[in-house]
């Protein structure tokens, strides 16, 4: 007990300390099942005072690698959250530095000059290059950096690191596919992911992505017993909504993508560019055959359903941040917003009338089809990796330590929960135990948990697991239960939302990988992306506006992209390259 309130005076001090320095952060954004190294068991109930002490079992399910003697350097962007510093080594990691003996040098820049920042440092001599660099592996820099061996390939050293070797070949085959490059090497670690691929969407958040929230109050009063499954059903009850409600808006589309929130719905048409983070064009046919889906059949079947509820005057987009929340007073459907804006939004609207009540309600599915196909978010685009600096012995133990602070059991639980045996610990069955003590100071101020190093989506390896993220979420609800706090969802909200999200997730179907070009196909490829994607995000908004006429779709559309944009070289570039991708991630 005096342990536990020492920690919370400590953190307490830090939180006077940090409130000195900084305003409050903005509220955190997002981003998996890990048992590599525990002996299972039944997760005790999280008390605040966890069953067994942490030092009586941390190197037991998670050994710590000796690194004494070790420095490594890692240059990377600076945390997101403000008044926090990596260069000042949190005290997540300065206790990684005790458990391994390795002494950790930070290297940061801020987001705006860090891709200069890197290149200069790659430039040079690459002996006096840090250890480990945040690299956006979505460009052609790692191409050309593999061309000139100045990285370090992963696979080389499996044997010292066990838990990424288990992650890319056991627990994540399709992204080893993705990631293994022309000459059979990985040479990335992928930031923000979940240990297991399947259980990407099933843990419950309130800042879910392009939810479809409904007043149901009011389909209710039309007669909707429950929420429309399919788009005749939506459709239907968009038309009763203008018929009985004609000053409300039917369908409110919003987000930053504009009439890009349409395609939200292209997934009950068998399509998989239907949302902001996964928009994609390229996506494989059941044969594998690589297609350009909106210049399919059923894009054009997809416009025409929009199109029409346009002319219908059944769906507006284009509403600001400002106005997003008053919008919801005078609208009976949304789409593209995200999940937890829905509370916010109900209170806006019950100042208008008192009866509103928002739920959730599943992508639409469309005859014909079984069930929508629904692409998960985009996992990565960021990754770590290792310069090869020359020296074999640094490099493997650079990989050592990733694979202990970020890959291991203890670093995703102190990437969750900060410091162990202050945030968190492991009970004598190796399951993660929060402190509710700990989290009901964090509920008046999140920047005490950020300050000890976890939570604060640095870019970098955050490697989450679905019975860790679990046990968190319920000792958070239980602690805001205690302390009679309301979340920004209601109770009905909340069990809704399990509900549509675990529908949801029950349509995921793989999002297209990223895969890396060799440097001369990529600037091919490059060189005719840009013309084609311009040209279709104009061409569909042109489709649904009505500006463009679909009878023309297969002349002043798809002819366009074969005969003017060289469409099929890009689909020779992406099959050789998906075609890669299969027989890696087989292997």
């Amino acid at each position: 007990m005096k342990k536990r309130l020492l920690c919370l005076l400590l953190a307490a001090l830090m939180l006077l300390s940090m409130l000195t320095a900084c305003s409050k952060p903005a509220a955190s954004d997002e981003q998996p099942n890990a048992q590599e190294e525990t002996t299972k068991g039944t997760p005790s109930e999280s008390t605040g005072d966890p069953s067994t002490p942490a030092s009586e079992t941390s190197d037991e399910i998670s050994p710590a690698p000796d690194l004494s003697g070790r420095t490594i350097t890692l240059l990377t962007k600076e945390t997101w959250v403000q008044g926090l510093s990596l260069s000042s080594v949190l005290p997540r990691f300065q206790q990684i530095e005790e458990r391994t003996g390795c002494k950790i040098v930070w290297e940061t820049a801020a987001g705006d000059d860090y891709n200069t920042v890197v290149q200069t440092r790659l430039t040079g001599d690459a002996s006096d290059c840090p250890d480990v660099i945040l690299l956006n592996t979505s460009t052609s820099t790692l191409a050309k950096y593999i061309g000139e061996d100045l990285l370090y390939d992963i696979t080389k050293a499996y044997d010292v690191c066990p838990n990424i070797e288990k992650f890319y070949n056991e627990y994540q085959p399709d992204l080893k596919g993705s990631f293994t490059y022309n000459n059979g090497g990985i040479y990335n670690l992928l930031a923000n992911t979940y240990l297991h691929p399947e259980d990407q969407g099933k843990i419950v958040s309130e800042n879910g992505d392009n939810a479809i929230w409904y007043r149901a109050d009011i389909a209710e009063k039309l007669g909707y017993t429950t929420y429309p499954k399919t788009i005749d059903e939506l459709h239907d009850m968009l038309l009763a909504v203008k018929e009985n409600y004609p000053d409300m808006i039917p369908m409110h589309m919003w987000n930053w993508m504009g009439w890009e929130s349409a395609r939200i719905f292209n997934s009950a048409y068998n399509l998989h560019f239907n949302n902001e983070q996964c928009s994609a064009f390229f996506y494989p046919d059941e044969n594998g055959k690589v297609q350009y889906e909106p210049a399919t059949e059923a894009a054009k079947e997809w416009l025409a359903e929009m199109h029409k509820w346009y002319e219908e005057g059944l769906i507006v987009v284009g509403a600001t941040e400002d106005e997003k929340i008053g919008a919801a007073s005078n609208g009976v459907l949304f789409s593209g917003f995200y999940a937890n804006v829905i509370g916010t939004c109900e209170a806006s609207a019950k100042e208008k009338d008192p009866d509103a009540r928002f739920l959730y309600m599943p992508f639409p599915s469309k005859d014909g089809y079984d069930q929508p196909t629904i692409e998960p978010r985009a996992t990565f685009s960021n990754s770590f990796v290792i310069v090869n600096n020359g020296d074999e012995e640094q490099c493997r133990a650079v990989l050592q330590f990733l694979d202990y602070a970020f890959f291991s059991r203890y670093g995703i639980c102190s990437e969750r929960a900060g410091v162990e045996g202050e945030g968190w610990s492991f009970d004598e069955n190796g399951n993660f135990v929060p402190n509710e003590d700990f989290i009901r100071a964090l509920k008046n101020e999140e920047i005490v948990l950020q300050a000890t190093g976890a939570n604060i989506h640095f870019n970098g390896p955050t490697i989450k697991d679905a019975e860790v993220e679990k046990i968190w979420n319920d000792a958070n609800k239980k602690v805001e239960k205690d302390m009679g706090k309301t979340s920004v969802m209601s109770e009905e909200q909340q069990e809704n939302w399990k509900e549509i999200n675990a529908i949801n997730c029950s349509y995921y179907v793989p999002a297209y990988p990223t895969m890396y070009f060799s440097e001369e196909d990529l600037a091919t490829y490059n060189a005719l992306a840009a013309d084609l994607g311009t040209f279709t995000d104009e061409m569909l908004e042109k489709y649904i506006l009505g500006t463009a006429d679909l009878d023309n779709f297969q002349t002043e559309f798809v002819d366009f992209l074969y005969e003017r944009l060289h469409l099929q070289e890009a689909l020779d570039i992406q099959q050789k390259y998906y075609d890669n991708y299969l027989a890696n991630s087989a292997k």
